[in-house]
């Protein structure tokens, strides 16, 4: 064809982000990928590299907590408010991922469509960070508040982010573990309800999302997280699974 910019191509299998900073700044390959969960040293060596271009992409990603409603702690409307109260989403945006990513107050990358912005309008009641308010929280549960955190993989940028939420919730004096099993294990416990708390990430699929997905109706098999609201519930119905921009963005601010 006479409009053929790429003659060919190769893929080069480099795991690891170290890896990757090596092979783009030897040369031994021409372009890499570092994501939110990327190690942040080996993003700004990237950065700093005059040899290397950078191009930064739209945000579709947001990373997010899945708790387990149907178990303890958090069958106890008081431990979920604790956990959102004792989270600095501020901190972990500029200072653990070194200003890459940005606070999440939705279930939505900063770069979709029908994002209604980065906070809640003021008639929200929103759980902005407040320590005193978490730890008030945590002393009225029976034994505290205490649960098992499964990264969503153990590459360097999770488990710092991982670590800065322990550090966070342990103000509030919340206990946390963590658990690192293989991603096929995650989703059978997830799939199960074997968990109490998941560090999962969605977004960079399709944007606009081409569906509502099957998980958001609390009435189908794939319902595993407890929630179960009968307006939102409608509001989704209402879409019947449309890929139609329009009706998306419409019942997507409605829900939000």
């Amino acid at each position: 064809s006479k409009h053929t910019y790429v003659s060919s191509m190769v893929f080069n299998a480099i795991t690891g982000d170290d890896q990757i900073y090596a092979a783009l700044a030897s040369g031994a390959t021409d372009q890499g990928t570092f994501s939110a969960y990327s190690s942040p040293g080996d993003i700004q060596s990237a950065i700093a590299n005059p040899a290397l271009v950078k191009e930064t992409p739209p945000q579709l990603s947001v990373t997010f907590l899945q708790e387990n409603t149907y178990k303890a702690p958090f069958n106890n409307p008081l431990a979920r408010e604790a956990v959102a109260y004792c989270t600095d989403r501020q901190t972990l945006a500029t200072s653990v991922e070194n200003g890459y990513g940005v606070p999440a107050y939705y279930f939505a990358g900063p770069s979709e469509d029908y994002f209604p912005g980065y906070k809640p309008p003021s008639s929200v009641p929103w759980m902005t960070y407040n320590v005193s308010a978490g730890t008030a929280l945590v002393n009225q549960i029976s034994g505290g508040v205490s649960f098992q955190v499964i990264p969503v993989s153990s590459v360097t940028g999770v488990l710092n982010i991982v670590a800065a939420l322990e550090k966070e919730w342990g103000l509030c004096g919340i206990k946390t573990t963590t658990s690192i099993v293989a991603h096929t294990t995650q989703v059978l416990d997830l799939a199960d309800g074997n968990y109490q708390m998941v560090m999962s990430v969605n977004g960079s699929y399709y944007n606009p999302y081409i569906s509502v997905g099957l998980f958001s109706i609390p009435t189908t098999a794939y319902d595993i997280y407890g929630f179960n609201d009968s307006q939102v519930n409608n509001l989704l119905a209402e879409t019947g699974f449309s890929g139609n921009p329009t009706v998306q963005a419409r019942r997507c601010l409605a829900v939000w």
